[in-house]
């Protein structure tokens, strides 16, 4: 009887499969922008940061605002987040899904 060996690393969990990035974000709450971190990779469905100046926990919610992404002055592209994980320099946010989300400024999405 032969028998066959697979040995299979796995590292990537999501379904998704992140890119690396160097872009440069803002973390919203309550229309105040609470810290400028940056994205070191990016999915479709969400992105991690690095974070060494504010304090994020699991379950959290934020607006990521990609204010640096190529739209015109004065527009950006603001998307709700969920903390899945967080430790004292980096966490991981998804992109909570909506289909009627419209691209608006942190300032209009807070009212």
């Amino acid at each position: 009887m032969m028998s066959i060996e697979k040995t299979i690393e796995i590292t990537e969990h999501r379904l998704y499969a992140r890119e690396p990035s160097e872009l440069t974000v803002r973390l919203v709450q309550q229309g105040r922008v609470v810290a400028t971190v940056q994205a070191i990779d990016m999915s479709s469905k969400g992105l991690g940061i690095e974070h060494p100046d504010v304090a994020l926990k699991s379950g959290q919610i934020v607006d990521v605002d990609f204010f640096k992404s190529g739209y015109p002055r004065g527009i950006s592209c603001c998307v709700p987040a969920i903390v899945v994980h967080a430790n004292s320099r980096s966490a991981g946010l998804m992109i909570a899904y909506n289909p009627h989300l419209q691209m608006v400024s942190p300032e209009h999405r807070a009212k």
